[in-house]
């Protein structure tokens, strides 16, 4: 008797091939702070999203419609170990991304991963941050509400990365009813320059 089509024939079609499953990929590091000292209960997430969309809408053509879901963040062990196992979609850029409190958050991003790949990132250092909030004010003093506040790092006063790890130094926040914002997550020490959305700032 003929086995009944999974689900997989029945949704890419006669005129489609499918896909041979994929070995898993890895992506995992070591979350640690200024000293090298490990970070345990970092959250890391892993982000995907498709590289074009001329290449996502060729893929589903070919193979069917891909159903991605970001996973579940992994959370660095009492070593500060973490680890992502995941079957990266052919068409996908992806990032990885630390965020633990009171420090800058890391990131590295990749324009694809290869099915069965090891990407290990080494060490993750995540450094004390310095947290931003602040009041805009018109020249009388009032509180000025719902404009857009834009930071960005001039000068660092941080050591670089390198080529691979990133920090977020930059944000852009609004400023609520009273005229106060705050930036969610602490940013790198350093210079910045500070502009608001319709507004010169004196």
């Amino acid at each position: 008797a003929k086995p009944e089509p999974s689900l997989r024939e029945l949704t890419v079609g006669a005129t489609r091939t499918p896909l041979a499953p994929a070995s898993r990929a890895t992506v995992s590091g070591r979350c640690v702070d200024e000293d090298g000292e490990p970070l345990a209960n970092v959250p890391v997430s892993l982000q995907g999203w498709p590289s074009s969309t001329p290449a996502l809408e060729q893929f589903e053509r070919e193979h069917g419609a891909i159903a991605w879901q970001d996973p579940p963040d992994a959370v660095s062990d009492v070593d500060g170990r973490f680890a992502h196992r995941f079957d990266p979609p052919p068409p996908f850029r992806f990032r990885v991304t630390a965020r633990a409190p009171g420090r800058v958050r890391v990131y590295q991003r990749w324009s694809s991963l290869a099915p069965g790949s090891s990407t290990d990132l080494g060490d993750l250092v995540l450094v004390r941050g310095v947290a931003v909030l602040g009041v805009l004010v018109d020249e009388q003093g009032a509180g000025v509400a719902e404009r857009s506040v834009m930071l960005a790092l001039l000068e660092r006063r941080l050591p670089p990365t390198g080529d691979e790890l990133r920090r977020f130094d930059s944000a852009s926040v609004r400023s609520d009813a009273r005229g106060v914002f705050v930036v969610e997550d602490p940013l790198p020490a350093g210079v910045y320059r500070i502009s608001v959305d319709g507004c010169r700032v004196l």
